[in-house]
């Protein structure tokens, strides 16, 4: 391939030019990555084999995969750096409780179960 060939033939203009499109895509890219290699990489400063590994280690049963899925949410570095961080927008900007608490009077929170129990 000539140079000519690489640059449509004209003089400093690229083969693949940056265009919105793409630059969206390219974020969306990073973004569904990024949290994976901060594990990998915290995981590796921790001398850890990595976690996703384990999905190696066990029969793929619904059971095991459901295990295997809640141990890889409780050890996930992005997840409990964000999540309060989410919980507390959810609340002070949507008003939201979440799923398991209801907003009562005077910025009261109960817990749903316990309501639903009780009525």
């Amino acid at each position: 391939m000539t140079r000519a060939s690489e640059t449509d033939g004209q003089p400093g203009r690229r083969a693949f030019p940056i265009t919105p499109d793409r630059l969206t895509i390219a974020a969306f890219l990073v973004i569904l990555a990024a949290p994976s290699l901060v594990q990998l990489a915290a995981e590796a400063v921790r001398g850890q084999r990595p976690a996703a590994l384990q999905l190696f280690t066990r029969r793929p049963t619904p059971e095991n995969l459901r295990a295997f899925e809640k141990s890889l949410q409780d050890s996930s570095v992005t997840v409990r750096a964000l999540r309060p961080l989410m919980q507390a927008a959810q609340w002070f900007l949507l008003r939201n409780a979440g799923e398991k608490a209801i907003s009562g009077c005077e910025g009261w929170l109960f817990y749903r179960p316990g309501i639903d129990a009780t009525t």
